[in-house]
């Protein structure tokens, strides 16, 4: 599974396998981080997402991902006077 191009956490896992020079095949786009842990507790797939997104782990194996930059940046507006 897999976010949608353009979102935060997309970034930071194309980001983290890019680094690896792993692939990865995504057939599942989820729009919302909180729906990942019950696609994958209901067998439909595998997922790369914040341990905080993972409120209820039954049914859920949760790994440690090291080795890889999985921080997000988050883009700052710059205010000007018009």
């Amino acid at each position: 599974m897999d976010s949608p191009v353009g979102y935060g956490n997309r970034a930071v896992t194309d980001r983290a396998f890019a680094v690896t020079g792993l692939s990865r095949c995504g057939t599942i786009e989820i729009p919302d981080i909180a729906t990942g842990a019950d696609h994958v507790r209901h067998g439909l797939g595998i997922a790369l997402l914040p341990r905080f997104a993972v409120a209820d782990d039954h049914g859920v194996r949760l790994l440690s991902a090291t080795g890889a930059d999985l921080n997000r940046t988050e883009p700052r507006p710059i205010l000007r006077d018009c």
